[in-house]
């Protein structure tokens, strides 16, 4: 047997862990069956406030992203992306961008790099959004990207091929077969 000692800022951490993996609001800690939980197995717990929690996911945040960062700079040869564009109930257009990749092991990696709002489902605005994600991930190295048969579709891949001829490794067989 071992000794055990309790440390707060690794509870905070696994706590913040649980909201993001089983997608609970931050409000959760604030529940009474959380706070006897507590009570009973981790009585020296001090059970952080709504707004620390949410503090605690988006440094969790971060920390990932920096993360997967390393990892698509050190283990990618290439990106293959996926997009798709939707409108919410309230009338919000969004967009969710994966890159998928196979590891330096051979194993298929796929990350979502961002799901955002978008001003409009016009392809020159969706184009601007996948080359800003690029940026920010430091991606220049695309295989293929895959979008549906929209039109706008058609003219965010044009607009993306245009930005890709100026990076120097962007595209494989100038363009040709990014689109799929």
């Amino acid at each position: 047997m071992s000794t055990w000692r309790f440390d707060q800022a690794a509870t905070r951490k696994s706590l913040a862990w649980m909201i993001v993996k089983d997608e609970y609001p931050f409000s959760c800690a604030d529940g009474e069956g959380f706070s006897d939980l507590c009570a009973t197995g981790m009585p020296k717990f001090q059970i952080p406030s709504r707004q620390t929690v949410s503090r605690d996911c988006y440094e969790l945040y971060v920390a990932e992203r920096l993360n997967l960062k390393k990892l698509l700079q050190l283990e990618c040869q290439r990106v293959c992306l996926t997009t798709d564009t939707q409108t919410s109930i309230q009338r919000i257009n969004y967009m969710c961008i994966t890159a998928h990749f196979i590891d330096r092991k051979w194993k298929v990696q796929k990350i979502i790099l961002n799901f955002c709002p978008i001003s409009s489902h016009r392809g020159e605005n969706i184009g601007k959004a996948i080359e800003k994600c690029l940026n920010d991930w430091g991606i220049d190295e695309v295989m293929t990207i895959t979008v549906n048969n929209a039109r706008s579709s058609d003219t965010a891949i044009a607009f993306l091929k245009k930005k890709m001829k100026n990076w120097p490794d962007g595209c494989v067989m100038n363009s040709e077969f990014l689109h799929m």
